[in-house]
C-alpha cells in the first residue's frame, strides 16, 4: 500500500499522478451517457476505492451523484442502470404540449419521481447531511 495524502492507495494507483488531499467527483449530465458513467462509478468506487472528498453533477448526472450521496456502491448505481428501462420515466407535459414548438417543456419529472427513483431505492432523507449521507462519509474521511 502507498500513502497518498492521508489515504491509503492500493499499489497499481499509486504509480498514476497522485489524487491528492481531496479528490473530487464532477458528474456531468448528457442523456444515456450517464448509463456509461454509472459504470464508471463501480471502477473507481468499487476496484479503485477512490475517496472521494468533493462531489457535484449537473442534469442526468445528479440521479448518479444522488445514488452515490445515499451511500450506494458502484455496483449498485451501475446495477439501477442496466435495469432501467427509459420509457419507466416519460410523463408529458399535457398542460404546455397544445402550445407545441412555444411550450416551455413537453415533458415532466412525474414519472421519475414515482417510478424511477423508488425502484431505484433513492431515500432522500439519507441523502442529506444524515448518518450514511455524503456529508457524513466526507466528515469521515478527513478526520
Amino acid at each position: 500500500m502507498t500513502t497518498v495524502g492521508t489515504e491509503k492507495t492500493s499499489d497499481h494507483r499509486s504509480a498514476a499522478a497522485p489524487l491528492g488531499d481531496r479528490p473530487a467527483l464532477i458528474l456531468a449530465g448528457g442523456g444515456m451517457k450517464v448509463a456509461f458513467q454509472a459504470g464508471v462509478l463501480q471502477v473507481w468506487l468499487d476496484e479503485a476505492e477512490i475517496p472521494f472528498m468533493l462531489a457535484d453533477g449537473t442534469s442526468g448526472g445528479t440521479f448518479n451523484l444522488a445514488m452515490y450521496c445515499q451511500g450506494m456502491t458502484g455496483r449498485q448505481i451501475a446495477d439501477n442502470w442496466r435495469g432501467f428501462r427509459p420509457r419507466t420515466g416519460i410523463s408529458l407535459n399535457w398542460r404546455t404540449l397544445p402550445r407545441g414548438p412555444f411550450a416551455s417543456s413537453i415533458f415532466t419529472f412525474d414519472r421519475y419521481r414515482r417510478r424511477v427513483f423508488p425502484s431505484w431505492g433513492l431515500d432522500w432523507s439519507r441523502i442529506g447531511n444524515r448518518q450514511g449521507g455524503l456529508l457524513q462519509r466526507l466528515r469521515l474521511h478527513r478526520e
